[in-house]
């Protein structure tokens, strides 16, 4: 940047000459643009801004667009989180009522098993899909380079 202003030269000079003469002296001097101005290099220091700019408006729009995916997988997350917990809660009765029918014998225990074996894996899945908000969390987080406090 500062190659598009003048240069400015100063030089201290001192000389003694074989009949021991001394001379001593300053000299400034300055360079004058006087035909092409230094458009040269004004040219290259504006298209390096320029540049500098749109590498940074990129990685600026690449963020926001992370950010904003992040955040829609996060809620696509809860919504499906909500409905295995709506799933969950009755499945669960329904397993107790079987595991006493069971127990009466009025109903095979395998089918007791069976339903336990469901609530199970509805478990299992609620735990993973816990564990990926989790994780969807921390990359948001990440993303913007902020702990986030709020609803997790």
């Amino acid at each position: 940047m500062l190659q598009q202003y003048p240069r400015l030269n100063l030089s201290l000079n001192a000389a003694r000459d074989t009949g021991a003469v001394r001379t001593n002296g300053v000299a400034i001097g300055f360079d004058l643009p006087l035909w092409n101005r230094n458009r040269g290099a004004i040219a290259v220091q504006d298209a390096t801004r320029e540049q500098l700019r749109a590498e940074y408006e990129a990685r600026l729009f690449a963020i926001r667009s992370e950010v904003t995916t992040l955040i829609a997988a996060y809620r696509i997350g809860l919504r499906q989180r909500d409905a295995l917990e709506a799933q969950v809660a009755p499945l669960r009765q329904t397993v107790e009522a079987f595991e006493r029918a069971g127990a009466r014998g009025d109903i095979a225990r395998v089918t007791a098993e069976t339903a336990r074996q469901a609530l199970t894996d509805k478990e299992i899945a609620l735990a993973a899909l816990d564990q990926a908000l989790s994780e969807q969390w921390v990359a948001l987080e990440l993303a913007t380079g902020a702990l986030i406090g709020g609803a997790k």
